[in-house]
């Protein structure tokens, strides 16, 4: 018997259990936010992304609650939406660099598979991986946002993503818990530059 999981429920002790939860928060609020986008062209890629970005904090909840769904397959599944996310994120600022284009409105789905890809290669290796991968696409999403001509919109991007940075500065002092909140406060801001686009 592991006395460190519950034989009856199952469940992760109290911190996995608050990480779990945290997770819930993230992925209901993410995915409230994604639905109420008014849907055009331009706005399907974010509301694609919140989807995937709640769906990635959906797993991570029940990864981080439940016990039994601590295996490489279902790992595979969190690091894929993960990094499917990140790349999907720097699409729809494409979108913003250029927002005459109609060919990066509709780059999206290159990207998200992308993603899907690269994090399926990187899932058997520590998460810092995926991290590393998702800072390049802010990176490069920050360089792009700086020549947007889309100012109100490029301000909460940009304030949404100094709130991710802070956060993953936060995750490593202070835990999952906390980024997890401040994560939702980004997506937040990441929600009004959307609506502004």
């Amino acid at each position: 018997m592991n006395l460190y999981h519950s034989p009856v429920t199952n469940l992760l002790p109290q911190s996995d259990f608050a990480v779990a939860l945290s997770d819930v928060i993230l992925s209901v609020g993410t995915f409230v936010f994604g639905m109420t986008i008014k849907p055009t062209s331009r706005s399907k890629i974010w509301t694609v992304l919140f989807s995937l970005l709640s769906l990635a904090a959906g797993l991570g909840a029940i990864y981080h609650g439940l016990n039994r769904f601590h295996t490489r397959e279902f790992w595979v599944l969190v690091s894929t939406t993960t990094t499917a996310s990140a790349f999907l994120f720097l699409s729809a600022v494409l979108t913003m660099y250029k927002p005459q284009s109609k060919i990066f409105a509709w780059w999206w789905p290159l990207f998200g598979l992308a993603g899907l890809l690269v994090g399926g290669i990187l899932s058997p290796f520590p998460f810092w991986y995926i991290s590393a991968v998702s800072g390049v696409c802010l990176l490069i999403s920050i360089l792009l946002l700086i020549r947007s001509p889309q100012k109100s919109a490029r301000n909460w991007i940009l304030i949404g993503i100094a709130l991710t940075l802070i956060g993953l500065v936060l995750q490593k002092t202070s835990g999952n818990v906390v980024f997890h909140y401040v994560q939702l406060a980004a997506n937040g801001c990441f929600w009004l530059g959307a609506k502004r686009t």
